[in-house]
C-alpha cells in the first residue's frame, strides 16, 4: 500500500513539476532523423542553422573526393579562448556516420554510434557525450524499420523509450525503470521529395511546440524554430547558403542578426558579412583541392572605419576513401 501511494506521488510529481528532475530529457526522434540524413553521400545536408557561429556551412563540405573522416580543431565553438575543441564526423563503409556532433540541450555535444553487421544494418548501440554527463543507449527491438524500444543509462539512472509510428506521425514516449511516463514528444512528418523529414515536435508535458523546421526542394532546412532562438536560412543553390539570419534567444550570443554569404568559384565560403563585423576567410589546401585550415581577418566598424583584426584559425584532418 506504502509503496502504491508512493509510486502515485512521484507520478503526480512528474507529470506537474518534470522539468525538476528530467529537465535533461530529449527528444530522440529528433536525433535519429538528423543520423538518417547525415551520410557521407549527403555531406551538404550537414549543416544545421542553430549551429554555433563558427561551424560554418562549409565545416563539412568537400568539393573533391570521398571521405571517411572529418576532424575539424580550433575555436570551433568561438569561446574566444585559446583552448581548442575537437568535432568529428566519420563513416563506415555504408555511408553510415558512426560519430558526429550534435545540437542538444544547447550544447554541442558528440555521438556515437554502433550499428548491427548484419543487413539491414540498424542501430544497436549509440553513446552521446555531453560536458556534464553521458547517455548509453541500447536499441532492443525494432518495428517495420524504425527503433520501438530503447534502454538509456545515465548517472545511475535506466530509462526506456518506446515509439509508434504512423504515416504522418510520430509519438515517443519516456519511462522511468518502474514504467512511469517521464516524458512524451509527438512529431509531426512532411514528405520532401520522397524522404519524410520532422516538421514540428510537441512536447505532451509541457504543452507547447518543442521544435518546428521548414525545408527547401534540396531537403534543407530553411527556417527552424527552437527553445534556444528562431533561425532563417536562404540558399541559392545546393548547400550554399545566401543569407543567415540569427535570432538566439540567448542575448550574450554575439552573433545575432542578419548574416550575407559569399562564395568563390570553387565553393569556398571567402566572406561573411552581418552586425558591425566583415568576417573574410583565407585558405591552405590539400592535393585534392579541398580546405585543411581556414584563416579568419575580422574587418571591425570603428568610428565608421572597417579596423583589420586576426580572427579564429581552423585546421581540418580529413580521412580519405581508399587512403
Amino acid at each position: 500500500m506504502r509503496k502504491k501511494k508512493l509510486t502515485l506521488l512521484l507520478l503526480i510529481f512528474f507529470l506537474f513539476f518534470p522539468s525538476m528532475l528530467f529537465s535533461d530529457i530529449f527528444p530522440l526522434a529528433h536525433v535519429l532523423d538528423f543520423l538518417e540524413f547525415s551520410g557521407s553521400s549527403m555531406l551538404y545536408q550537414i549543416w544545421q542553422p542553430d549551429w554555433p557561429f563558427y561551424i560554418a556551412p562549409d565545416a563539412f563540405r568537400v568539393n573533391y573526393g570521398e571521405v571517411k573522416s572529418i576532424t575539424i580543431s580550433g575555436d570551433v565553438l568561438g569561446a574566444g579562448t585559446e583552448e581548442e575543441t575537437e568535432i568529428v564526423f566519420r563513416f563506415n563503409s555504408r555511408f553510415q556516420a558512426e560519430e558526429f556532433p550534435f545540437l542538444l540541450n544547447n550544447e554541442i555535444v558528440r555521438i556515437s554510434v554502433n550499428y548491427s553487421h548484419e543487413e539491414p544494418f540498424h542501430i544497436e548501440e549509440m553513446h552521446i557525450a555531453a560536458s556534464s554527463s553521458t547517455w548509453e543507449l541500447s536499441f532492443l527491438e525494432y518495428r517495420n524499420s524504425y527503433p520501438y524500444l530503447i534502454r538509456v543509462f545515465r548517472e545511475g539512472f535506466w530509462y526506456f523509450v518506446s515509439f509508434g509510428r504512423g504515416v504522418s506521425g510520430l509519438l515517443e514516449t519516456w519511462y522511468d525503470e518502474e514504467g512511469n511516463p517521464l516524458a512524451v514528444f509527438g512529431y509531426s512528418l512532411i514528405n520532401i521529395s520522397g524522404s519524410f523529414r520532422i516538421n514540428q515536435i510537441y512536447n505532451y508535458f509541457s504543452g507547447g511546440t518543442e521544435r518546428q523546421y521548414h525545408y527547401n526542394s534540396y531537403n534543407l532546412v530553411s527556417f527552424l524554430f527552437s527553445p534556444d532562438g528562431i533561425y532563417d536560412i536562404l540558399y541559392y543553390r545546393e548547400g550554399l547558403p545566401r543569407y543567415w539570419d540569427r535570432q538566439p534567444f540567448n542575448f550574450d550570443d554575439e552573433w545575432m542578426g542578419l548574416y550575407s554569404f559569399q562564395w568563390d568559384g570553387e565553393d569556398n565560403l571567402v566572406r561573411v558579412h552581418g552586425g558591425n563585423t566583415d568576417h573574410r576567410y583565407e585558405y591552405v589546401f590539400d592535393e585534392r583541392g579541398n580546405w585543411i585550415e581556414r584563416r579568419e581577418t575580422r574587418m571591425i566598424l570603428m568610428n565608421g572605419l572597417l579596423i583589420p583584426q586576426s580572427g579564429n584559425v581552423l585546421t581540418r584532418i580529413l580521412e580519405y576513401e581508399g587512403d
